[in-house]
């Protein structure tokens, strides 16, 4: 049996999604009482990662593999139950040559996810059914945001009607800052950081919420660490090994902290993070 992993479930904890296996990995929807059914692939493809199941159960959406105009691409997919074809490519905007779908509304007319340039950059998008549109949409960046080539954002989450999306976008200050797209308008708001913190990101919000005045947001903020060896003593179920890119330490703590380190030009550099939460006023609280 391949290893897997679940990703997402619906409202009432009937229905999870996830992906199974790590070299072609294909994805899978699990309903109470029944067995894995797998998702199938785009045109062409050959692998599939499913990121989230609607609240309804019927939608989910991830990104796949399909066959471009010379070689395989990756393409943000819509899965939908009682469909036919059940596959969807979305497709990308004018300019882009590659997108991936990470959250949806509960009805799944709206998808959220980022996209990228042809010449670089990373942008997030907003997919709408409901407008009649039909296609992506770029999300504006905030003020202070990268240009062009050289631009990252993308939206993670989307609250119970599509109105509210959240993700994170880099600036030209070098932080990375968790952001907030309001309304049919998608205007957009920074996130200020935490205290002494120098990168967040916001990765879902409530789905019972349905106006940008009564938020809750989630994600975590970054802080530097200057001494790595710290981690083993702050951590000591999870040994410090530095062996790949990216590798995440969590730690049973009521402030729900979680340490990152990653290789970059001939070293280490690490920081210590932590959950928040944001309420209203936009101001973060550490949970």
């Amino acid at each position: 049996m391949p290893s897997g992993n679940a990703v997402g479930v619906n409202e009432n904890c009937t229905i999870i999604v996830g992906t199974v296996g790590t070299i072609f990995p294909y994805s899978i929807y699990w309903k109470e009482g029944s067995i894995p059914e797998n998702m199938g692939y785009l045109r062409g493809g050959y692998l599939t990662e499913v990121s989230a199941v609607s609240g309804n159960g019927l939608t989910a959406v991830g990104t796949g593999n399909t066959t471009g105009d010379e070689c395989l691409v990756k393409r943000a997919f819509r899965w939908s139950k009682d469909r036919r074809p059940q596959m969807e490519d979305l497709g990308v905007p004018d300019g882009y040559d590659e997108s991936h779908a990470t959250d949806l509304n509960d009805t799944g007319t709206v998808i959220v996810g980022h996209c990228h340039q042809v010449a670089g950059g990373v942008d997030a998008f907003c997919w709408d059914e409901s407008s009649g549109t039909r296609r992506m949409i770029k999300l504006p960046a905030p003020q202070g945001a990268l240009e062009n080539s050289t631009r990252l954002c993308r939206a993670n989450g989307s609250n119970k009607d599509g109105t509210l999306i959240v993700g994170d976008c880099k600036l030209e200050n070098g932080s990375t800052q968790a952001v907030c797209w309001l309304g049919n308008t998608r205007t957009v708001i920074t996130l200020p950081l935490l205290e002494n913190g120098i990168r967040a990101q916001a990765n879902a919000v409530s789905r019972l919420i349905i106006s940008h005045d009564d938020v809750i947001v989630g994600g975590v903020h970054h802080q530097p660490i200057h001494n790595a060896c710290g981690l083993l003593e702050a951590s000591s179920r999870y040994p410090y090994i530095p062996y790949r890119k990216s590798q995440r330490f969590p730690r049973t703590s009521p402030r729900f902290l979680v340490f990152k380190c990653e290789w970059s030009k001939s070293r280490w550099d690490c920081y210590r993070g932590e959950v928040f939460i944001r309420r209203n006023t936009w101001d973060a609280k550490p949970l």
